[in-house]
């Protein structure tokens, strides 16, 4: 019930029946007021280990990267899809989204075999839709990419786990995978992949891969979405700058719940899904993309 005072008086008065068992009402005479959440992580780089490195023998000083898409995924648990790059490019990003806006989904992750990455979807259970994976596919003379994983972090919410990129490295592709579907993303943080979980249960726990690369003269920055809607669907989106080229892009969300990520069809900016209902006050999803000239 929302009561609103004339304009022209700053004080009235109510007569209101109620129905009840006797007990005293009391109204509010102001708008209540709380703290900001404070949100603790507790960061860790338990199991760090190489997935493989590859070394691009073509292109320019200059980048050329490309969008790649998987075949829709089976519905159902564990169910994958994969994407790789073709001849010539260089696997920088990895990512997926549900294909019905969904935030059922256990992540993506960097496969490493035969010389070559590939990026790989997974969808989880109670799923209704497929699942997608997305990769950034890029050339660029001298370019290094090194894979690599770590995890799985500490069970519970806000529990991070992070890879940390070798030597004069910089982590642009970052993915978060988890056997039960329970996470918050992944982001770049300049030095590190993060990924952080969303369950309490002894086995939510997750994982990070990341795709750390370098090349001469190569400058990298991590671009940040304003936050999404709150609507399931509803999206964030962060474009590059002028002259700087898209070569990474994660979904990351305070309050898990994401339905993924994608380069969007300019290929210069990162789109993030917003995965379910939210009340208001909630943390919806940030776009992160990784930028470089």
């Amino acid at each position: 019930m929302n009561f609103k005072l004339p304009s022209d008086i700053d004080h009235v008065t109510w007569a209101v029946d109620v129905d009840g068992n006797g007990d005293e009402i009391v109204l509010p005479t102001h708008a209540p007021t709380s703290e900001p959440v404070k949100h603790v992580h507790h960061v860790i780089h338990d199991h760090t280990r190489t997935l493989g490195h590859v070394t691009s023998s073509s292109g320019t000083d200059q980048w050329t990267c490309t969008t790649r898409y998987s075949e829709l995924s089976a519905i159902g648990d564990d169910k994958t899809t994969d994407i790789s790059c073709i001849s010539g490019e260089i696997m920088t990003g990895c990512s997926s989204r549900t294909m019905d806006g969904s935030s059922v989904r256990d992540g993506e992750y960097f496969q490493f075999s035969n010389g070559a990455a590939t990026c790989r979807a997974v969808n989880a259970f109670q799923s209704a839709a497929p699942v997608q994976a997305v990769a950034r596919c890029c050339s660029r003379r001298s370019l290094q990419c090194t894979y690599m994983t770590a995890g799985p972090s500490l069970p519970g919410k806000e529990e991070q786990i992070a890879v940390t990129c070798p030597g004069h490295s910089f982590p642009v592709g970052c993915t978060s995978y988890t056997y039960f579907g329970f996470m918050d993303g992944a982001y770049s943080n300049g030095t590190d992949c993060v990924a952080q979980g969303d369950g309490a249960r002894l086995d939510y726990t997750v994982f990070v891969y990341a795709a750390c690369c370098q090349a001469p003269s190569m400058t990298c920055h991590v671009r940040r979405s304003a936050p999404s809607g709150l609507k399931r669907g509803d999206r964030a989106s962060v474009t590059c700058s002028a002259g700087e080229t898209l070569v990474g892009c994660s979904v990351y969300s305070e309050d898990g719940s994401t339905g993924g990520a994608m380069p969007d069809s300019t290929g210069r900016g990162c789109t993030a899904f917003n995965g379910q209902e939210r009340f208001p006050g909630e943390d919806s999803v940030n776009a992160i993309a990784v930028c470089c000239t």
